[in-house]
């Protein structure tokens, strides 16, 4: 009788995202403070752009943000994505929401586990996150100024798109594809927010209970 080989969760997890054709491998790094990424895309510009841990961007330029924190009708799944999107200077509109693997990269930044509670998750997730998509708009930015050979500073980011300002050429993130990055972190911008007040997530479907919660659990 053959034995049954034994099979780790990491490995495990790492072969359903392969079946499930959405393989995203990133992890974060807290005594450098720097966020880096394994891209699964192998520089095919077909398949999407994972700068960090925290999101993807897919080349019909829909970008998915993981969120470590279980959403329970407190708002994570819209508030948390915010703070990627403002610094990404993203689309809100093509802003997509799923629930993070067991890594470690997702642990609470005070406690050192993946867990949701005791009304952290906004403040044990504001810098990391704000930096995760400021890194991103950098890599962007810096991935579209050499398609273009002209220098990052002349270039924005704004509403999903690279914009080099003194030409009007355009390049959206999901084209942009940033293999180029000599490293380093983004730097926050100033607290100007845009995306205030446009939910995301079914918070309030949740709130409403036409979604299912944590007490909605049974034990069989």
């Amino acid at each position: 009788m053959n034995r049954m080989a034994r099979t780790s969760r990491r490995d495990f997890l790492k072969a359903g995202a392969a079946v499930s054709g959405g393989l995203v491998v990133g992890f974060y790094l807290p005594r450098g403070g720097r966020f880096a990424a394994a891209d699964a895309a192998g520089g095919d510009p077909s398949q999407p752009f994972t700068p960090n841990a925290f999101l993807r961007i897919d080349p019909d330029d829909t970008i998915t943000v993981l969120v470590g924190k279980s959403e329970m009708g407190q708002g994570v799944y819209t508030s948390l994505p915010m703070l990627i999107a403002e610094e990404l200077e993203a689309d809100w509109r093509k802003i997509r929401v799923a629930a993070a693997p067991v890594e470690a990269a997702y642990n609470h930044t005070a406690w050192g586990m993946q867990m949701t509670g005791g009304s952290s998750s906004i403040w044990s997730s504001y810098d990391q996150l704000r930096k995760a998509g400021a890194t991103a708009r950098m890599m962007l930015v810096e991935a579209a100024a050499r398609t273009w050979q002209v220098s990052p500073a002349d270039c924005i980011a704004a509403g999903g798109f690279v914009i080099h300002e003194a030409s009007g050429r355009r390049l959206a993130f999901g084209q942009g594809c940033a293999r180029w990055w000599g490293g380093g972190e983004g730097r926050c911008r100033g607290q100007r927010w845009r995306c205030g007040g446009q939910e995301r997530g079914g918070c309030r479907n949740r709130c409403r209970q036409r979604a299912p919660n944590g007490g909605d659990c049974r034990r069989l």
